[in-house]
């Protein structure tokens, strides 16, 4: 099974999951890099994602094979009590605190589950993690539907832009992954600089935080997600890196 195919019964495995949630599918959100594919796929893409820049660069992150999502559990009351036995009841099992994974066939799908910061743990029906940012991602999001190689419909719930950028630049902050920023440069090329900038001033004090948190990230050759861009990009020459680093630069100056 190659890539693709294995990104595609991935989906057919959260579209099974979300028709089991019922109800409580209208209280959660994909979060983090697959939202990236599946934003890539509804746009006609297969969900690799892939950029050219400017000057002819081209950077690929491949497919995301993990989703992660968000339940606003407190919103959803008793509903949420039912997670556990849902995923129980589909075949998985709980592998760390926040993560529960099952093998189908020939490949494993793993879920890592979350929820907004400001959760209390009573409300938790099992391990989650919190997400800073997240309340965003609760309060604001956009449905995708995209048809699957097999007719079915997957119909799921992912953050508006400042939502999700709001996360991404929250997790560069509490760990040292260099994907965090590369997901940011990555949605601002797919999305384009102008809507981006039109999320950005719609969102009122919120957005004008985020857009100074952008400009210090990438504003600058010695910014801290410049830096992760390129080693997440991995082997480049020196010229290659320059002319990368110019574009990331000119791309973020138009948000």
């Amino acid at each position: 099974m190659n890539e693709a195919e294995h990104f595609e019964r991935i989906l057919e495995e959260l579209a099974g999951l979300i028709g089991d949630l019922g109800d409580l599918a209208t209280h959660m959100v994909l979060i983090g890099g697959q939202v990236l594919a599946l934003e890539s796929k509804s746009a006609g893409g297969d969900g690799s994602i892939r950029m050219m820049t400017p000057t002819g660069i081209e950077l690929e992150r491949g497919f995301s094979l993990e989703p992660d999502l968000l339940f606003d559990v407190e919103a959803a009351g008793f509903q949420a009590d039912r997670l556990p036995e849902i995923l129980k009841e589909r075949g998985y099992q709980r592998t760390r605190g926040y993560r529960w994974g099952r093998d189908i066939g020939d490949y494993r799908v793993e879920i890592d589950l979350f929820v907004p910061p400001e959760t209390e743990p009573s409300f938790q029906p099992t391990g989650m993690t919190h997400l800073a940012g997240g309340s965003r991602v609760a309060a604001v999001s956009r449905r995708l539907q995209i048809e699957l190689h097999s007719g079915r419909v997957l119909q799921v719930s992912v953050p508006d832009p400042v939502g999700f950028m709001e996360t991404k630049v929250e997790a560069m902050n509490v760990r040292n992954e260099a994907k965090d920023a590369f997901d940011l440069y990555a949605y601002v090329h797919q999305q384009s600089a102008d809507e981006i900038r039109a999320a950005l001033d719609g969102a009122g004090s919120e957005g004008t935080r985020l857009r100074s948190r952008l400009k210090a990230h990438f504003g600058e050759p010695s910014a801290r997600g410049i830096r992760d861009v390129l080693t997440y990009a991995g082997s480049l020459d020196q010229a290659v890196k320059e002319l990368l680093t110019a574009a990331i630069i000119d791309l973020f100056d138009e948000l």
